[in-house]
């Protein structure tokens, strides 16, 4: 599932589509949930009775950050990927799951400079080929465009290259 700048609102840009969760599975996703559909609490009881060990938020959805809790196993680890927009008042915390299930939560955002240069070796080596997950590249001039194709939600993952 992407995410966008903006708030999450249904049927907005971070909103998953058929095409991105079938990408996911295309891409080796074990499984994965249309939340337009289905609630991640329902899923996670039919498949992992006994709990998730570990749930990524990457989804700025106060809905799924809160399930999250609910469906962790005991010592499961949540990590949110995922900051609210200026302006929004988040998620209230229940701190008893944490409490009594003795759950890690914790969060990240990016990486350190030494993770985005092995990352670029990784993929100008051809070990990781990223060209399935970049939907559009941009030159520096379009970067108007391109912030809007990030945007609309009809883009995947969009690529602004001085030499595109």
């Amino acid at each position: 599932m992407g995410c966008s700048p903006k708030p999450a609102a249904p049927g907005g840009s971070w909103w998953p589509t058929e095409e991105r969760l079938t990408l996911a599975r295309d891409l080796g996703a074990a499984d994965t949930v249309n939340v337009t559909t289905r609630s991640v609490r329902d899923w996670a009881a039919e498949h992992q009775p006994a709990g998730i060990d570990v749930v990524i938020i990457a989804v700025p959805v106060p809905e799924i950050q809160s399930e999250a809790m609910d469906i962790l196993a005991p010592l499961g680890r949540l990590c949110l990927f995922a900051g609210w927009p200026r302006g929004t008042s988040g998620v209230p915390l229940d701190t008893n799951p944490i409490h009594y299930k003795s759950l890690v939560v914790t969060g990240t955002t990016g990486g350190a400079p030494r993770d985005y240069n092995t990352a670029l070796k990784l993929i100008g080596s051809g070990r990781v080929d990223v060209r399935r997950i970049v939907s559009n590249v941009f030159s520096f001039a379009d970067m108007k465009a391109a912030y809007d194709a990030a945007a609309s939600g009809t883009a995947l993952k969009v690529v602004i290259a001085s030499q595109p």
